[in-house]
């Protein structure tokens, strides 16, 4: 065995961690190793006054800051998931009201700019009244409904996963509703 091996056992044999094994290998390497043979009475001198030293006691209310300080850095970890938490629930249904808000908007603007560019449409105002109405009336639910879970939303991881999931099929369905409606084109004759 190297002394490097040897150094390891002599920790071990400090512990009383030794097999009966590793105590003979030990012991045979420290005859013949002179440099592991100091080392070893080194070693066992300096555990002697470690075990002879008085212990000294903790300075009064030791304990006690030690535990304050514990917990404020726990309150402090807490307090820092809640504002992350917090923060990403106020993004996802800021981008979900974007992503309400942005399609009808969009499309209000345009259908208004074909009613303004082509007379004949004017006759389509109710449909286009009562479209805006609908998409008015689904915007404030949505809003409400956004307004509504965000407490619980906080305190609830899978409510967060969820509405996440949810944001995703909207912005899908917003995009594959956005690309069927190229608007009105009039056939020109």
């Amino acid at each position: 065995m190297s002394c490097r091996d040897i150094s390891l056992l002599m920790s071990l044999a400090l512990d009383e961690k030794l097999s009966e094994s590793e105590a003979k290998r030990l012991e045979l390497h420290l005859e013949g190793c002179s440099a592991c043979w100091k080392e070893w009475a080194a070693m066992q001198h300096i555990s002697r006054m470690l075990s002879e030293a008085p212990l000294m006691p903790s300075p009064v209310g030791f304990v006690a800051s030690v535990i304050r300080r514990l917990r404020a850095r726990q309150a402090t970890r807490i307090a820092r998931r809640r504002i992350l938490l917090g923060g990403t629930t106020l993004l996802a249904g800021s981008i979900l009201i974007i992503a309400f808000v942005l399609p009808p908007i969009l499309d209000f603007v345009s259908s208004s700019f074909e009613l303004f560019r082509y007379p004949s449409l004017l006759g389509h105002g109710l449909h286009l009244l009562y479209r805006i109405i609908v998409i008015a009336s689904s915007l404030g639910k949505a809003i409400w409904l956004v307004i509504t879970s965000l407490p619980s939303i906080t305190s609830h991881p899978f409510l967060l996963a969820y509405s996440i999931l949810i944001f995703a099929l909207i912005a899908l369905w917003t995009r594959i509703v956005i690309g069927s409606q190229r608007g009105y084109k009039p056939a020109r004759g």
